[in-house]
């Protein structure tokens, strides 16, 4: 609370109490006050006063009523100034608020002498809150919306319309009796136009707790538009609030665009995530604004790699390139404002061809926007066609093993039955019979070749059925010869289930497998499981393809040779590669064949001591 202005003790009479009953209204009133001397110099201002003015104390007491009465531009403003200063003036005037602009107040001063002779004025401030009439506030809407391109809605506090335009009614589809109804029965029309009607309540919500400040929501209507709000707080003199400004704009064209936009961003992002291609696009400056993972991977560089300068991108790039010079060379060419198009290709440090499509990127107006390039491994499509050439060379070997395998297999039949029934003629020469059990012997070996060779070509003949794998390979170990079986040491699981094969060919794959081993290692192991969740291995290999996790019935047979060179380890399932001097090269071949026709899987794991082979067959 302000202090009273101290005062001589010798001050007399009427003057005395008259001068301490306005320096205690002055102390005690709730009303704006201030003091000045005979001359307009500032001495005193109460609490309410500096509320009033939204200024501190001190620089209140440092300003002079002139400059607070509309910024004493005037002359005559100026004497008002002096008048009130002295005391002698009565009745309003504007005053420069900060923040609240030209203020219109009532005020009163009296001057009242002290006892040294000189005067004391005392002043009464109290600001004119203007309200119009309901007329003239509907008259100055009018004036400001009927032309409006928007919706405009006005209500005063209590939320009843003041002013609606035909903008807002088409908007929501009302009518002006449906805006004099009860605000209950008005949302119950309002909130059948909206697809969310919480949305708009939020707003009000949030309009109800801060009068104050402008909001906006963006709303869809069930009609399928768009609609945007904007509330804000109406004042007739900049000071009072009076009511609320509702403005509704249709933005459906907009909304759709925008919705159409972040479609096509989310389409174009998604093409770029999954493209085989490595994407970069810089702007007219050399920044990167997109690139994608592939890129990133293909050039081993990380995203911080993406906010380097054009020379800084470079340099890091230039290593992995063969020829340094080649990469500074097409990168002059990269620039956005350089040529249209551009193609070639880049021998990398690695061994790799990248192939490279650049094209400048020009708005509807020719503008350039940047550049957007795409790299492409091209070793892996070479790669990639090198394998599709090499499986269809594949195909026609096994069509056209399996043709001559048929031809020859009927000639082999025929020449070992006749060389059979001829040795079974009386009197027929002892040296005669000795050739021809050589012929049928020899005939034999060659049916097995056959054999290996159907096998390959997936032109074998199948005859499915109900088998126990244990008793099968128990029955191919029991065709050995004497010295070969005593070197096999069994483990045949009891009760694997039933599975539906062919006798004879899985016979055939189990055999090749065996005499491989016997050759390789001086003892081999025989065994049968049941692996109910195979997965697998890093280290092995596989054929024909790498098989999935799940149940299977494995035939296992291991040696205990000295493992697979290195120089055939890859080609162990391409025809005719053999560890052996004196093998074919079909053996496991034919056995891949034979597996894959049966939906199995060859998996081979060797080492120093030893190799280990298993038939997967998978199981129900």
């Amino acid at each position: 609370m302000s202090q009273p202005v101290a005062t001589s003790t010798n001050v007399g009479g009427v003057e005395q109490r008259l001068l301490r009953r306005f320096e205690l209204l002055f102390a005690r009133t709730t009303e704006a006050m201030f003091i000045t001397d005979g001359y307009g110099a500032m001495l005193d201002v109460n609490g309410p006063m500096l509320e009033l003015m939204r200024m501190g104390r001190a620089e209140f007491l440092a300003s002079d009523i002139a400059t607070l009465l509309s910024d004493g531009e005037s002359q005559q403003l100026q004497i008002r100034a002096e008048r009130i200063a002295q005391g002698t003036a009565t009745g309003e005037a504007d005053v420069v608020i900060p923040g609240r602009g030209l203020t219109r107040v009532r005020f009163w001063t009296i001057e009242v002498e002290t006892g040294d002779g000189g005067l004391r004025a005392f002043a009464g401030v109290t600001p004119i809150s203007v309200s119009p009439s309901a007329k003239q506030t509907h008259t100055i809407l009018r004036a400001i919306f009927d032309d409006s391109p928007d919706g405009e809605l006005v209500v005063d506090g209590r939320g009843n319309t003041l002013y609606v335009n035909c903008r807002y009614l088409d908007h929501w589809g009302l009518s002006e009796a449906d805006l004099r109804r009860p605000f209950k029965d008005r949302w119950a029309i309002t909130r059948t136009r909206l697809t969310d009607p919480s949305a708009l309540l939020d707003f009000f919500t949030l309009v109800r707790h801060q009068p104050g400040s402008p909001h906006m929501v963006v709303l869809e209507m069930s009609n399928h538009t768009v609609l945007e709000v904007r509330s804000s707080t109406l004042s007739l003199d900049g000071v009072t609030p009076f009511g609320f400004s509702y403005t509704t704009r249709d933005v459906t064209e907009q909304a759709n665009a925008d919705k159409k936009a972040r479609a096509a961003a989310s389409l174009l992002a998604s093409v770029s995530t999954h493209s085989p291609e490595g994407i970069v696009v810089v702007d007219p400056e050399g920044n990167v604004i997109h690139c994608n993972a592939r890129f990133l991977d293909m050039w081993d560089v990380g995203e911080p790699w993406t906010r380097l300068s054009a020379d800084e991108r470079l340099r890091e790039l230039a290593p992995r390139v063969l020829g340094g010079g080649e990469l500074l060379a097409v990168s002059q060419s990269l620039l956005p404002d350089h040529a249209a198009l551009f193609e070639g290709e880049l021998a990398m440090a690695d061994g790799r061809t990248l192939g490279l499509h650049a094209k400048q990127l020009r708005d509807s107006r020719g503008q350039v926007l940047g550049r957007a390039s795409f790299y492409r491994d091209l070793s892996e499509e070479r790669a990639a066609a090198k394998a599709i050439i090499a499986s269809r060379t594949a195909e026609a070997f096994q069509s056209l093993a399996a043709g001559v395998a048929h031809k020859i297999n009927n000639s082999l039949a025929s020449i070992v039955g006749n060389a059979y029934l001829a040795g079974l003629s009386e009197g027929f020469p002892e040296e005669s019979a000795e050739s021809l059990r050589e012929i049928v012997n020899s005939a034999s070996d060659a049916t097995s070749l056959v054999r290996d060779l159907l096998a390959l070509s997936g032109h074998g003949h199948h005859a499915l059925m109900q088998v126990n794998v244990s008793s099968e390979v128990e029955t191919v170990l029991d065709q050995l010869p004497p010295g070969e079986r005593r070197r096999v040491t069994i483990d045949l699981a009891p009760g694997l289930p039933q599975l539906l094969a062919d006798t004879g060919t899985l016979a055939q794959a189990v055999a090749n497998v065996l005499t491989n081993a016997l050759e390789a290692g001086s003892t081999v192991r025989a065994s049968t499981a049941m692996k109910t969740d195979f997965i697998a291995e890093a280290g092995a290999t596989y054929a024909p393809g790498r098989p999935p996790q799940g149940r299977y019935v494995v035939i296992e047979i291991a040696d205990d040779g000295p493992g697979i060179a290195a120089e055939v380890a890859g080609r162990l399932f391409e025809p005719f590669a053999s560890t052996r001097a004196a093998g074919r090269g079909l053996g496991l071949p034919a056995t891949a064949g034979i597996m894959g026709a049966h939906h199995g899987f060859v998996e081979i794991r060797a080492s120093p001591a030893g190799c280990t082979v298993r038939l997967l067959l998978p199981a129900p």
